[in-house]
């Protein structure tokens, strides 16, 4: 709260000259997110090698930082009016098609990630005024990030659903504001902390399986809506947006149920990876990502 203060009465500058040290700290202190870092970073470097793709110099502390400088970003984000092709801009008109609400029709369903910067969703909802976002919320540093974010603007809208994990009663209530029009945000790319029991399936990322959540994928079958993936990076000073139509809906039979999971999940997994080897210091999963096992609380 003292950053933030530091940066609302303060500028940009100061905050980040006061989060150097910050950022420091926890990479020296950080032994096991500073190595999970750096096992991704490798793996990048070997899938580019493989990919036959420029190399480029990546270390964790380079990661840390890149990190730090986004929360900078998530709080101008949530604070301030930012103008589409100032601040970020559509890579391409497919992306802008797909970002784009239409009057009189139901919502749709966003699978975002912790690559890159999700909560420009604001932006997006803000220059749409009739536009509402609702973004679900697991882990408690998710939960104490929101907090933080209502006080700078609790007018938003983009609307923070905090859960423990996807139920019935959550599709419920999500499938209720899809009918009125708004959307749904999810991140698609990690297993809740809180619930150790979800099941997963397997993809290969970056040449090795690692564990996806299907619960995203089971609550897009339950809203019998149009999906699409999103992501928002940062690169010379502006944020890319890039979105694509997933699927018009995801339906899931009994019979073929787990080989439909693994299917989407898989597609999900490739396009992930896709953007983590182009844009390695916007991953934000500071934990092995590969072990099921591993806790994430606390970690990003």
């Amino acid at each position: 709260m003292f950053l933030v203060w530091v940066y609302q009465h303060l500028g940009r500058t100061i905050f980040r000259f006061l989060l150097a040290p910050v950022v420091l700290v926890f990479w020296l202190s950080g032994s096991r997110q500073r190595n999970a870092s750096r096992e991704f970073l490798q793996r990048v470097e070997e899938e580019r090698a493989r990919r036959n793709l420029p190399h480029e110099r990546l270390t964790s502390l380079k990661h840390f930082f890149n990190f730090g400088d986004c929360i900078l970003d998530k709080l101008s984000a949530w604070s301030e009016d930012w103008t589409y092709g100032k601040e970020f801009k559509f890579v391409d008109s497919e992306s802008r098609e797909v970002l784009t609400a239409r009057p009189n029709t139901r919502g749709k369903l966003l699978f975002v990630s912790h690559l890159g910067m999700a909560e420009t969703c604001r932006a997006i909802a803000q220059k749409q005024k009739r536009l509402v976002i609702n973004a679900l919320v697991f882990d408690q540093n998710a939960k104490r990030m929101s907090k933080m974010l209502k006080q700078l603007n609790s007018d938003s809208s983009v609307h923070l659903i905090p859960v423990q994990n996807v139920s019935i009663e959550t599709a419920i209530l999500l499938e209720e504001k899809i009918n009125r029009g708004e959307w749904v945000a999810i991140a698609a790319d990690r297993v809740p902390v809180t619930d150790t029991k979800q099941r997963t399936v397997k993809a290969k990322f970056l040449g090795k399986e690692a564990h996806f959540p299907i619960g995203p994928f089971i609550l897009a079958s339950l809203l019998t809506c149009e999906v699409a993936t999103m992501f928002v990076i940062k690169s010379h000073g502006k944020f890319l947006v890039e979105a694509r139509s997933f699927a018009s809906e995801i339906k899931l039979d009994r019979k073929h149920r787990d080989a439909q999971l693994e299917h989407y999940v898989r597609r999900y997994a490739a396009e992930l990876e896709r953007k983590a080897v182009q844009y390695p210091l916007n991953w934000f999963n500071f934990y092995d990502f590969w072990s099921y096992h591993t806790t994430q609380e606390g970690v990003s």
